[in-house]
């Protein structure tokens, strides 16, 4: 465990950083069990840990397989543990029906990992670690973006990003991470993705500054 609680640990594997990029970058996956469904996603980023919507019969098996974001043969592979998994709690529960609506009828789940597979790498569960080192800010920043959520539909336009947005909708951002910003509209969820991950609150917030209404009264990013 790094020393310093502002900077994320070093990982065992030198390709896990690989996997927590996909699992940030992408909120829908395809899971394996006795059956193949489409698997919406969203991430506690203070415990580190997936949510996922399981039934009750999927959480009798021993493993499974989450391909994310899809069942191909490139896609990233989540070896989990639905016996091993705990129910969602109540803030796992608000954000999953925010980004996705209510999981009905199945319930939401901390899915226990096992380990990935990434290409012809293979990860073992802890050193996949989803914890956000910036938690805090984040946190702020999402408060921030949806402060004036006007503003924040006319920065989604500048840059782009693709949600569905029509006269008189706006959009909300769901999640900061060190990596990207999670936005939703119309249409669904888009990404909107920094050119690499922040190393500190101070790049976050720099990063972040595309999408953030200016304020004279803040700081200027």
């Amino acid at each position: 465990m790094c020393d310093n609680p502002g900077v994320p640990p070093i990982p065992t594997h030198p390709e896990a950083h690989l996997v927590v990029t996909v699992l940030r970058s992408h909120r829908t996956g395809v899971l394996l069990t006795s059956e193949v469904r489409p698997c919406p996603t969203v991430i506690d980023p203070i415990g580190g840990v997936l949510i996922v919507p399981m039934a009750e019969h999927e959480l009798e098996l021993e493993s499974a397989t989450l391909f994310v974001p899809d069942e191909s043969a490139d896609s990233l592979q989540i070896l989990a543990l639905p016996i091993a998994s705990v129910p969602a709690t109540d803030t796992d529960s608000d954000r999953f029906r925010a980004a996705h609506g209510t999981p009905e009828p199945v319930g939401l789940y901390r899915l226990k990992i096992d380990g990935a597979r990434l290409g012809s790498s293979v990860i073992d569960g802890p050193d996949i670690d989803l914890r956000d080192p910036f938690a805090t800010e984040s946190a702020s920043l999402r408060r921030a973006l949806n402060a004036d959520r006007k503003v924040l539909g006319r920065a989604c336009g500048f840059l782009n990003l693709n949600l569905g947005l029509r006269d008189g909708d706006t959009p909300v951002a769901l999640s900061v991470d060190p990596e990207g910003i999670d936005l939703k509209g119309p249409t669904g969820i888009a990404r909107y993705k920094f050119q690499r991950a922040a190393r500190s609150p101070e790049e976050l917030r720099s990063f972040a500054g595309m999408l953030l209404p200016f304020d004279p009264e803040q700081t200027q990013v």
